[in-house]
């Protein structure tokens, strides 16, 4: 056990995944996330064959925004780092900010296949 000592032993330290933006490179995807989303809106709007005006395509653009970007996005993102904290304080457990934040995924896609299942059954 030549230079072995009880520190090297030990596993190494594991990260912890955190939600929040930490550095460029996640701040970089995150923004190309934003102008592939705005980009995709721009292109349906423009395939469209009655044309919104550009003030009605305006607030429409911005309400998904604020409701799916700052309002489901954001409000998933307070609710995993509140869990995570609690988990980790009052339960004394080694939780994770982004198996929290996976959990309000998980339901919507659930309850799309459940909403299709539905429909395919009530048309037979």
């Amino acid at each position: 056990m030549d230079g072995l000592t009880p520190d090297a032993l030990q596993p190494p330290e594991q990260k912890r995944c955190s939600v929040w933006i930490h550095g460029p490179f996640t701040l970089a995807v995150q923004a190309m996330l934003a102008l592939v989303s705005f980009g995709t809106l721009v292109l349906k709007w423009r395939c469209e064959r009655q044309r919104r005006t550009r003030a009605v395509f305006a607030f429409d653009a911005t309400k998904l925004a604020v409701s799916s970007g700052l309002g489901a996005h954001g409000l998933n993102i307070v609710c995993a780092t509140l869990l995570t904290s609690r988990a980790r304080s009052v339960e004394g457990k080694d939780a994770d900010e982004c198996a929290w934040c996976v959990l309000p995924v998980r339901r919507v896609v659930a309850a799309e296949r459940d909403t299709h299942a539905v429909r395919r059954a009530g048309t037979s």
